[in-house]
């Protein structure tokens, strides 16, 4: 069966950002489970598909989903979440910004990284995509801009604090907490590319397995399963 609105995304995903997911559950403390959650408040963005994966990973870490209070929120500020004792407990963040931000200010937190867990939670996050009309008719402009593209991540992994300068230096807000800045690009230079043999490659065994899940947990806007290597090409990536 092929899910049969997938015909009407006129989008494909061209380049990895990241290698591996490195979102998950952070937590307010020192815990050493998902069990630990029961009874607590979790902040929620309030999006359909958010709360189907967060249910499942907690649920499948042990924690009784039935007990997990989910309270609307944006947080904003990590640190005064997670210093006010009335904030929530936990929430679904990154390992380059929210924790590297408590790390940095010596806040006890304990991040469920959802990849080193559940294979099927090993997504591609974020992706680059690109419109399939302008890929068929200005095919060589993209491959020239994720050629350009990969050689920047390529300079960031080799040089994190160079590259969290070049980006300080064009947006200069971030400037404010550079020592995130600069912390965030020692954790993420890992990440760009792994394992993989070259920045921005999709596997699709993971890809197909990730939509796989999402068809079983019946997420917003899934009618049917998604066809194996629907939405991703590696064809725009460098020789």
């Amino acid at each position: 069966m092929i899910y049969n609105e997938q015909s009407s995304v006129n989008v494909t995903a061209v380049a990895a950002v990241m290698q591996h997911n490195t979102s998950g559950i952070l937590v307010k403390g020192n815990v050493s489970s998902l069990s630990e959650l029961n009874g607590k408040k979790y902040a929620t963005w309030g999006l359909q598909g958010e709360e189907a994966i967060v249910r499942y990973f907690l649920q499948e870490g042990g924690a009784d989903i039935s007990t997990v209070e989910f309270v609307p929120n944006t947080v904003e500020n990590i640190v005064a979440e997670f210093t006010n004792p009335a904030g929530v407990d936990c929430l679904w963040s990154y390992l380059g910004w929210d924790v590297t931000k408590l790390n940095t200010e010596g806040i006890a937190n304990t991040f469920f990284r959802m990849s080193d867990y559940i294979d099927a939670l090993d997504y591609y996050t974020p992706v680059i995509i690109a419109n399939n009309d302008y890929l068929k008719d200005y095919e060589e402009y993209a491959r020239k801009f994720i050629k350009a593209t990969a050689r920047g991540y390529e300079y960031a992994i080799a040089n994190p604090r160079a590259a969290a300068d070049i980006l300080m230096e064009e947006n200069p807000e971030l400037a404010v907490d550079s020592e995130l800045i600069y912390a965030s690009m020692e954790v993420l230079k890992g990440e760009y590319k792994a394992d993989a043999s070259q920045w921005g490659y999709i596997d699709q065994t993971r890809w197909d397995t990730f939509f796989d899940l999402m068809w079983e947990l019946r997420t917003e806007g899934m009618t049917g399963p998604v066809t194996d290597g629907y939405g991703f090409t590696n064809a725009f990536l460098p020789a």
